[in-house]
Order: C-alpha cells, then structure tokens, then sequence
C-alpha cells in the first residue's frame, strides 16, 4: 500500500512544514494550490481521459456516483440553508462532501479489498463518475461560490448580493469555460479523436507532471491543517465526515438494492462511494477561499477515517 504510505509522509511534511513556516504557511499552502489547479491537475486530465474504455457494466458505475452527488449535495444545501451557514461554507461542503476520493485512495484500497479484478472497474467509476464530477460540478460550485478577483469583481458586479442574481449567469460561464481543468478536458476529449491519441514523448510529460498532484496536494493540506478543530468547525466537520463516510455508501447500496445489481461491478460502486473526501476537491476549495481551515480538517480526519469505514465497508460485502 505505497499509495498511503505517500498519503501520510506527504501529510506529514506538511504539518512539519507548518511548524516551520509559522505565519508563511498559509501563502505556501495558496501556492501549491494554485499549482494544482493550473498544472498538475490538467496534466492528468489529459493523460487519463482519452484512456478511458467502456464495457456492459459501465452503467452502475457511472450512475452511483453520479446519484450520490447528487444527494449529497441537495443534503448539504438543505442543512446550510437550516443553520445559515455562510455562502464560503457551503461552497466548500458542496466540494468536499459529494466528491470521494476514488483514485488514490480508492483505487488501491480497491485492489487491496476486493482483488485485482475489481481494479478496472473502480477506474471507470472514477474517470466517468468522480473526475468528471471534479472537473465540471467542480468548476461550476467554484464559478458559483468562490469570491472572484477584483478585477472581474469590477467587471461584473459580483458581490455577495450580485453573485445571488440572475445576472451573475454570464460570467459564471466564463469562468468555466476558462477555467484550466475544464479546457484541459476539451483537449483531452479531442485527443480521443486522434489515431494513436497524444505523442509518447507528450503523454509521458504530462503523466510525470501528473505525478506531482497528490504529494503537492497533501503537503498543501498538511500546511493548512490544525489537528485541534477550532470549536466553530466541529459541527460542519462533523456532518461532512458523516455524509461523506456513512450516507454516501447507505445510498450506493440502496440504488444496488433497487436494481437487483450484483456482481465485482456493484461491490465496486458501494466500495468507491465509501470513500474519504477528494483532496483535490478539498485544494479546489482552499485555492477558492472557501473555508480552507474547514476544509482541511475534514480532508485531512476525513482521509483517516475512511481507512477503517472503508473496511467494515469491505468486510460487509464479503460473500458469507
């Protein structure tokens, strides 16, 4: 299980580095966000989209996550809406709540859980259900919720109470359609097009700068991350993690229920929707100003806690 071995070295050099850079943690941890989303993340959109195969179980797989966004995000609207939480709050429980973190941490514990059968499987969940999700619900709660630049601020109006407006629908367009991610997948659906897809030499770069995403993502976090939680982020801390680590799974296995699924494929699509918040989405958030002490409380517990619910997960749905 290197994965998580680099998962807790990086997170831990991360909460090191925040000792050491005492007040520059902050402007250290915006940097590498930024990195993220204008490097590294494309980079592996653009590798991992155009790989992407299709087969007879494809359809559970795409809708569960799918659904479970889905509900996810009507709770959090409904429980922000209840306690009035702030507009940065919501945006970033929007984020972090309905997105899991199927790749990194899925995809091994997958294999490690369910056999390497299961493997192919929970990467179509998470390239057509969670990395979709990330790069167009993603962009789209980010457009909606993030506090914009000041230049485009002047642009466009948009203020708390013109961000509420109608109005607001143009440059929120813009901001989509500019932002790097969502262009990274235009290009990568037009490579799917091309014979032999990108270059060697091209795709190799961009799978090296890939690699840099997860340690430049957990390192950001360590650096943004109190491992005491302030009082006033227990109680969002605390719905987050049980949305994302107990509600989640509960409507995976109900959506399997209702459709007399079986099989690796529906194994695969309860065992994904179980997993800890993405940490992408969780840099996404941060990068945007929204909640980052929050935010980084419930990714780095989050990711904790789902090594041990991911297992009664697992052991659940252990054959008798």
């Amino acid at each position: 299980m290197e994965n998580l071995l680099v998962i807790a070295l990086t997170l831990a050099a991360g909460l090191g580095l925040r000792r050491l850079l005492r007040e520059r943690a902050d402007a250290a941890a915006a940097a590498l966000n930024t990195f993220v989303i204008y490097v590294a993340l494309p980079a592996i959109i653009l590798v991992a989209v155009p790989r992407l195969t299709l087969n007879s179980d494809t359809w559970l797989l795409i809708v569960t996550p799918w659904l479970t966004l889905a509900v996810s995000a009507l709770l959090v609207l409904a429980v922000a809406r209840r306690f009035a939480w702030s507009r940065a709050t919501t945006g970033a429980l929007l984020l972090v709540v309905p997105l899991g973190n199927t790749s990194f941490l899925g995809i091994p514990l997958t294999a490690a859980w369910l056999g390497p059968d299961a493997v192919p499987l929970a990467v179509v969940y998470d390239q057509l259900g969670s990395f979709l999700a990330l790069t167009v619900y993603g962009t789209a709660i980010i457009s909606r919720f993030a506090p914009p630049p000041p230049s485009v601020a002047s642009l466009d109006d948009t203020s708390d109470e013109a961000s509420a407006s109608p109005h607001r629908t143009p440059g929120t367009a813009r901001r989509i359609v500019t932002f790097p991610p969502f262009i990274a997948l235009l290009l990568a659906l037009a490579a799917t097009a091309l014979p032999d897809g990108w270059p060697p030499a091209l795709e190799s770069a961009f799978t090296l700068i890939g690699h840099s995403l997860v340690p430049t993502v957990m390192i950001a976090i360590g650096l943004q991350w109190k491992l005491a939680l302030d009082r006033s982020d227990l109680g969002q801390t605390a719905f987050a993690l049980g949305a994302k680590l107990v509600v989640a799974p509960a409507v995976a296995a109900l959506l399997v229920f209702v459709t007399h699924a079986e099989g690796l494929a529906a194994q695969v699509s309860i065992f994904e929707s179980a997993m800890g918040p993405m940490v992408t989405a969780g840099a996404l958030a941060s990068a945007a100003g929204l909640a980052p002490r929050l935010v980084a409380g419930i990714i780095g517990y989050g990711s904790l806690l789902s090594l041990g619910t991911t297992a009664i997960v697992a052991l659940l749905l252990a054959p008798p």
